[in-house]
């Protein structure tokens, strides 16, 4: 589990340290574009980060971590 995480129960995006920052740069606006705009997400904290391996931890919503994940393998799979 990620310090951040674990202190403030926040969604934790990873993504693998081979992601393009033009990638990593999407994923953050597509977590941002969430936050304003989806119910599941809005009010809710997000990081993105750079790790060994591409993943979504939400420690409250395994669900919503499941969306999250799909969304974000999506766009690195279409960018």
């Amino acid at each position: 589990m990620h310090l951040a995480s674990s202190i403030f129960m926040g969604i934790t995006v990873t993504l693998a340290r081979n992601i393009s920052d033009k990638d990593f740069q999407q994923v953050e606006d597509l977590v941002r574009h969430l936050q304003g705009t989806d119910y599941n997400f809005s009010g809710r904290a997000i990081w993105v980060e750079r790790g060994a391996v591409t993943a979504v931890h939400d420690p409250k919503d395994a669900l919503r971590a499941a969306l999250l994940q799909l969304m974000v393998d999506g766009m690195l799979r279409v960018g």
